[in-house]
């Protein structure tokens, strides 16, 4: 079995799981009047850190920004420091009131895609926060991935670039290779020629790959069950979930969600997958 170490379940969630151990590290970086940042701390409390982004030094990072676009302005050291997560790709909630003015200052923060939007005593419970925090892990197992592609990503012309990389972020934007080719601009024909030119596996591999990754993350450290792992990608129902899990790793949704596994070979896996391209297969086929 691809991917995976023999050994018994793990137990459930506990201080040792992943998904603990995730959750302790996670630091939220803050940019709200005090009243809201009270009501995140309470909510959040023992399961992140908060920062305000005042105190952040030029090249620190947070796990997850928790902004009120009302405190948005173009030339404040904490715009700045917003601008430097957004292109770090750090995911951003909006935690705000629910007057006309704070509504429309979600509209009008056109600098910042927000992957929430929370309101202050509306829905800013603890289940929702902790549903923030689990944006964290996410992001950083997103971002191995997307490390380990940086070189292959880098001759590509910008837009398909751009896009293979949102791919990787947010798998669930995309229903299949057509929408993938779309969002670069270019017919489906001539973006697999461009991948197969730079070595690459064709898009078809992609959309598939990077959403076996999401839902790897989201069935070993999230503990989600299969069905609500599907539904979060954007499946409507579990068997495709089931059929791109073994076109990548041979492994069944249960098999990654019950075992331990090894991540750092499913990345090894992975970056193969997105690696290789169908006229190598064909090759080996012949052979």
């Amino acid at each position: 079995m691809h991917g995976m170490t023999d050994s018994t379940a793990p137990r459930a969630n506990s201080a040792s799981t992943p998904q603990a151990a995730d959750l302790s590290r996670a630091t939220i970086g803050t940019l709200l009047d005090a009243v809201f940042v009270d009501r995140l701390a309470h909510a959040t409390a023992n399961t992140a850190r908060l920062r305000d982004l005042a105190s952040f030094d030029l090249d620190a990072l947070c796990d997850v920004l928790v902004l009120d676009p009302r405190r948005l302005a173009p030339s404040t050291l904490e715009s700045s420091i917003v601008r430097r997560h957004v292109e770090a790709h750090v995911p951003c909630v909006y935690y705000t009131a629910t007057s006309q003015q704070a509504l429309r200052s979600v509209v009008a923060a056109s600098e910042v895609t927000p992957v929430r939007l929370v309101l202050f005593d509306v829905d800013d419970d603890p289940t929702t926060f902790r549903e923030v925090i689990s944006l964290a892990p996410r992001h950083a197992h997103t971002n191995r991935l997307r490390l380990a592609m940086k070189d292959a990503l880098h001759p590509l012309l910008p837009s398909v670039r751009v896009t293979l990389d949102t791919v990787i972020r947010r798998p669930e934007q995309f229903f299949d290779a057509g929408d993938v080719a779309l969002r670069a601009g270019l017919s489906r024909r001539h973006l697999d020629r461009l991948l197969t030119a730079a070595d690459l596996a064709p898009v078809k591999n992609w959309v598939v790959g990077a959403r076996a990754w999401h839902a790897a993350h989201l069935l070993v450290c999230g503990r989600h069950s299969v069905a609500a792992t599907a539904s979060r990608l954007g499946y409507a129902d579990s068997k495709a979930l089931r059929r791109h899990l073994a076109a990548v790793w041979s492994v069944s949704p249960t098999m990654l969600s019950c075992g331990d596994a090894d991540v750092s070979l499913l990345l090894d896996e992975m970056v193969t997958f997105l690696r290789t391209r169908e006229n190598d297969e064909a090759d080996a086929a012949s052979s």
